[in-house]
């Protein structure tokens, strides 16, 4: 019986080159043969097929009878199929242990880079980028969080991320928000789920606020960059500076100590 362009894809598959797959096919569908009778069957040419069955000798593939002339045979199929299926878990395992290694490696370098990393500024261009970022900083908030913003573009963004929020402060993670008057009703429901929470407090200013911004375990900030224009369209910095970080945190404490 002949082989198939299937039967040489499968055993590819597994590990052997064409023409390694179509001499071990012709070894295994006879009792054996000589390099010029497998050259003629498998259709590899003669200097080739002494080099491949060196290499699937070495694989424990093929064996080499002493004989005149000399003669080669194959393992079973069953065999065959066996020893290439442990190699290639093998090679698998190796290379999963290598992948791994390399991801430590490029861990470690991140980890590095970011341990001596100058302070930085990046700008959000649009409401999906500083969701984003926000998003990550409340899950890795420890422990205090300051808002000062206008009620509309607070609670636009609460609605998003209320029950986030909400777990941030079940960490006991200390939340304060100055704003400026609103209408309770319009924000009742997510002003009931905060005030259950001691850890959050509210302060009210008589105007709307000259800045905008939240300050995260007083480690970053955000800082809406205008108020001019819708929340999507407004680009937002964020800053690990210190001196920005301390201005801000300064003028927000300053806020929260002269309002009611």
């Amino acid at each position: 019986m002949d082989f198939t362009d299937e039967d040489i894809s499968i055993l590819n598959e597994l590990g052997l080159t064409v023409s390694q797959a179509r001499i071990y096919l012709s070894l295994v569908k006879a009792k054996s043969l000589t390099a010029q009778e497998i050259s003629a069957i498998s259709k590899v040419s003669r200097p080739d097929v002494y080099r491949i069955l060196i290499q699937l000798q070495e694989t424990g593939l093929t064996e080499k009878i002493i004989a005149k002339p000399i003669e080669f045979k194959a393992i079973s199929i069953d065999k065959c199929i066996t020893t290439l299926m442990n190699n290639r878990i093998q090679k698998t395992t190796e290379l999963k242990h290598k992948a791994n290694k390399l991801i430590l490696n490029f861990k470690k370098e991140k980890m590095h880079e970011q341990s001596h990393e100058k302070h930085q500024f990046i700008l959000l261009p649009n409401k999906l980028g500083v969701h984003a970022n926000a998003e990550k900083m409340l899950h890795n908030v420890q422990n205090s969080v300051c808002f000062l913003m206008e009620p509309r573009r607070f609670f636009s963004w609460l609605t998003n991320y209320m029950p986030l929020f909400e777990e941030t402060l079940t960490r006991k993670v200390n939340c304060r928000l100055i704003t400026s008057q609103f209408d309770e009703k319009s924000y009742s429901e997510s002003l009931k789920k905060l005030m259950q929470h001691s850890n959050f407090t509210l302060r009210i200013i008589p105007a709307l606020p000259k800045a905008v911004f939240s300050i995260w375990d007083k480690k970053a900030v955000l800082i809406v960059t205008s108020q001019i224009g819708t929340q999507s369209q407004t680009p937002t910095l964020w800053s690990n500076n210190n001196n920005i970080l301390s201005l801000c945190q300064d003028y927000f404490d300053h806020l929260w100590k002269n309002t009611k």
